[in-house]
């Protein structure tokens, strides 16, 4: 039997089938094949517009959830409240352990009662620190106040996305 290459064994199979099949049937062998081969080569129109309309459903919802995620982290990364009470959590725990000697230009002093040693709060670089050192409270701070209120130092925040936040925390009293 001979070796077909390339275009050639479909000429060979016809060759073949006509010794076997006679004309009629080599014919209809020929028809067939040039409906499939022309219908398998490329996709028809009905085809084409179905995958556009798949393709396009899917990048819609893509981009709805890449918006609805955007803005969604966008209000939790705006929303400093619980850093706020946080933070007033932690200086309240804090003074538990200091006595209030005073509030003044920006700053509440503070005196451990077994050592005497003084340290204060106040705003350094946008942060609430305690110093001497370095120990943060709370980070991206415009401005804030402290004055005291009776047995209250009462506290007011602004911070650096517009924010702003009051708060009060008991201490022992005025000094």
């Amino acid at each position: 039997m001979p070796v077909a290459k390339g275009g050639e064994w479909k000429l060979l199979l016809v060759r073949l089938n006509f010794a076997k099949y006679g004309l009629k049937e080599v014919r209809r062998i020929r028809w067939l094949e040039k409906i499939h081969s022309s219908h398998d080569a490329a996709f028809t129109l009905v085809e084409l517009l179905l995958g556009l309309l798949i393709f396009s459903m899917i990048m819609q919802t893509i981009s709805m959830s890449l918006r609805t995620y955007q803005s969604i982290e966008g209000r939790i990364l705006e929303d400093r409240s619980q850093d706020w009470h946080l933070f007033l959590n932690l200086l309240e725990a804090e003074l538990e352990h200091y006595t209030v000697e005073g509030i003044e230009g920006g700053r509440v002093y503070l005196k451990e009662p077994q050592s005497g040693k003084v340290s204060w709060i106040e705003l350094n670089r946008g942060r609430l620190v305690k110093r001497p050192g370095w120990q943060t409270y709370l980070m991206e701070v415009d401005t804030w106040s402290a004055q005291w209120q009776g047995e209250f130092i009462y506290l007011e925040v602004s911070l650096a996305n517009g924010q702003t936040y009051q708060g009060h925390i008991r201490v022992g009293g005025n000094p």
